[in-house]
């Protein structure tokens, strides 16, 4: 037996809330037993409140009346600081062509303060903070200090909150392959020397993965990959098919992650 839950959005979502059960228990495997009990017990409590909710949920009987946005994004709605909690509401969801990236620009409450929220597997908190005591990246909130790592998990995903760049990535800007202006390359290559000269390979190095925010400014930006140099591994959803990323003849999926690798990419952003 294995338990779905599947709810409408924009489209259909179905995830598994169970790995598969084996039901064939012996009578005295009493660790199975209780967990079989367990689950059975939550998914009645489940369905039982699901029903509560949905006969008591108001839906406007005139199309024209806005319905309540809310139930497209998160129920996550706030981080804690050192200073108490900051609560938020989101604004829109962006990578709409990638279903699969949970990245919302979203709004403080009472601040007025844009932020991005997003939701990932992976992070590196660490190089985060690095770059941004350089303004080489947008300014980590949550976690803001290692006191709250590991970060708050939802469903296997990591809650990672930043200040809101006014701007765009370097391949809106400059397109897929380019060869960035000077000022902007720049940054970039800065970036990276600070990720290396603390033996972070940064791994992704690529155009979506750097804003541009007026003619001098570029922000490295995705911080999934990120890990040490000759020790962390690149994952294995690795893109390898697509040509024109054209990564490091050495780069590969779960394969081992080295500054030479970031180094080659830069030089792709090179302006002759």
């Amino acid at each position: 037996m294995v338990v779905l839950g599947g709810v409408f959005v924009e489209f259909p979502v179905i995830q598994p809330l169970t790995d598969y059960i084996w039901l064939g228990v012996h009578p005295s495997a009493d660790d199975q037993l209780l967990r079989v009990t367990r689950v059975l017990l939550a998914l009645r409590s489940a369905l039982q409140s699901l029903n509560i909710f949905y006969t008591r949920l108001n839906i406007p009987a005139d199309p024209t009346v806005p319905t309540n946005l809310a139930r497209f994004f998160p129920h996550i709605l706030s981080y804690p600081t050192v200073n108490g909690v900051v609560r938020f509401e989101y604004v829109i969801k962006f990578a709409n062509e990638s279903p699969t990236k949970a990245v919302f620009k979203a709004k403080i409450v009472g601040g007025g303060d844009y932020i991005v929220v997003k939701f990932v597997q992976t992070y590196n908190f660490a190089a985060h903070r690095l770059l941004a005591t350089h303004s080489l990246t947008p300014q980590l909130l949550y976690p803001e200090t290692t006191e709250y790592e590991p970060a708050l998990n939802f469903g296997g995903l990591n809650l990672v909150v930043m200040g809101f760049v006014d701007g765009v990535t370097a391949h809106d800007a400059f397109g897929n392959n380019p060869s960035l202006p000077d000022a902007i390359f720049n940054k970039v290559e800065e970036a990276v020397a600070v990720l290396h000269e603390n033996d972070f390979v940064f791994g992704d190095l690529r155009p979506p993965n750097i804003m541009v925010s007026g003619e001098e400014q570029a922000l490295l930006v995705d911080f999934d990959w990120c890990a040490k140099d000759g020790i962390g591994m690149y994952p294995v959803s690795l893109n390898d098919v697509h040509q024109d990323i054209g990564w490091h003849p050495d780069v590969k999926r779960g394969g081992i992650m080295c500054k030479a690798h970031d180094v080659f990419m830069l030089e792709k952003l090179r302006r002759a």
